[in-house]
């Protein structure tokens, strides 16, 4: 009735998985990290925008903590990838994640913000 392991490790490609795990943490424990302090929460019912005025507002931190940088541009992009409003909020949607031009904006305004 259950696939066999072997089945499974090649239906889910776990073996590529493990090795781009291994990859990863090995990229990101580097020394070369940039590390600030990172609201952790970057969704979009968090940040607020004056219409008027267009001055943007960051609420609700309590996931902040300095952590490397990249790992709150990399949480703000999967968040678009999210509607809190739909009845299957857990469900992803890649289609709604921003193209080069946006994600290339959004990360230079962050690094250029202050504060």
């Amino acid at each position: 009735m259950f696939p066999r392991r072997s089945e499974t490790v090649k239906a889910f490609k776990l073996d590529a998985i493990e090795m781009e795990i291994s990859r990863l943490e090995k990229e990101l424990s580097g020394e070369n990290q940039s590390i600030g302090f990172c609201h952790n929460d970057l969704q979009y019912g968090n940040i607020m925008m004056d219409e008027e005025t267009r001055v943007v507002t960051i609420i609700d931190y309590e996931y902040s903590c300095y952590n490397p940088i990249v790992f709150d541009l990399a949480n703000h992009f999967c968040e678009m990838a999210v509607d809190y409003h739909s009845e299957t909020p857990h469900v992803l949607d890649y289609d709604k994640y921003p193209g080069l031009e946006e994600r290339e904006i959004f990360v230079r305004a962050y690094l250029n913000s202050s504060g």
